[in-house]
């Protein structure tokens, strides 16, 4: 609910893309001789496939963020979103993919949470939001290491939280059903 009315509001002036957020995360890493994933072509090459998704859809305002440390508990149990530091117009299935991956575990788990939002499951919808999680994957884990190499503070803390978020996006990437995402989100993909 607290993501329809969002979703629902004022639009805002800057759009929100990923792919570009996530090419000057490269950029930047290779420009400060900062560590990229050993699998860096091959995560590229299977993201870039998703490109298409950012053209031809309803933007809404996102906040762009599903990190569950952004999500707060107000009063009446109401659900606070917080952090707007990405906001921006974007497909609102990038927040609701963002949201399903922070909050569940398990894909069975993230059913309910699509239909709670879209009011039904669509399998078309749903794998446009799992594939607009796993970039939020990969933009994270690009910003991660690059905080790291940055940071003065030499603790495991931003390496950690890099790792984790590459790790899940490599095992979606290996996914039987990434391939079958793609042909329904995208079209294609033989």
């Amino acid at each position: 609910a607290a993501l329809r009315r969002l979703h629902g509001s004022a639009p805002l002036p800057m759009r929100f893309d990923v792919f570009a957020q996530i090419d000057a995360l490269l950029a930047s890493l290779k420009a400060e001789g900062a560590p990229l994933p050993d699998d860096i072509l091959w995560l590229q090459a299977l993201t870039g496939m998703l490109r298409p998704m950012a053209t031809g859809v309803a933007l809404v305002p996102c906040r762009n963020d599903g990190s569950c440390s952004n999500l707060m508990i107000g009063p009446d149990n109401k659900v606070l979103l917080i952090d707007y530091d990405r906001a921006g117009m974007n497909d609102p299935l990038y927040d609701l993919g963002c949201v399903m991956a922070e909050l569940t575990d398990h894909e069975d788990e993230m059913a309910p949470v699509f239909a709670a939002y879209a009011g039904s499951f669509d399998p078309v919808g749903f794998a446009r939001a799992r594939l607009w999680s796993h970039l939020d994957d990969m933009l994270h884990c690009l910003w991660a290491r690059l905080m790291a190499h940055r940071s003065e503070r030499r603790s495991v803390e931003w390496i950690k939280y890099g790792e984790w978020r590459l790790l899940r996006l490599r095992l979606a990437l290996r996914h039987p059903l990434f391939e079958q995402r793609v042909r329904l989100a995208v079209g294609g993909a033989d």
